[in-house]
């Protein structure tokens, strides 16, 4: 198991936690699609050359802080484009917490 990202200044909780990672790379041009198994949960990634595109989706089963998606996005990908939408589960979701863009 390796753990990833670091926490977040002022977030007590560990970094996540990897355990498996599993990828598929499309012939020629054709993108990738990747699944990061964590004790968490799972974040998973998908690529369209074609169009310019890298989705990712991180789902953790506990309320962490937001992770900086759109500058670490611009950063490692050069994406001149970056649209995060956060959405709360469970009994954030019950809550109201965490609806709408972040």
């Amino acid at each position: 198991m390796r753990a990833f990202g670091p926490a977040l200044p002022g977030d007590p909780r560990p970094p996540l936690r990897a355990h498996e990672a599993v990828w598929h790379v499309f012939p020629g041009e054709g993108g990738v699609t990747g699944l990061l198994l964590l004790s968490e949960s799972h974040l998973t990634c998908h690529t369209f050359p074609e169009h310019g595109y890298a989705g990712f989706n991180l789902y953790c089963c506990r309320p962490r802080a937001a992770w900086p998606w759109e500058p670490r996005l611009r950063e490692v990908l050069g994406a001149t484009s970056v649209s995060v939408r956060r959405v709360a589960r469970g009994e954030a979701a019950a809550a109201g917490a965490g609806e709408g863009a972040a």
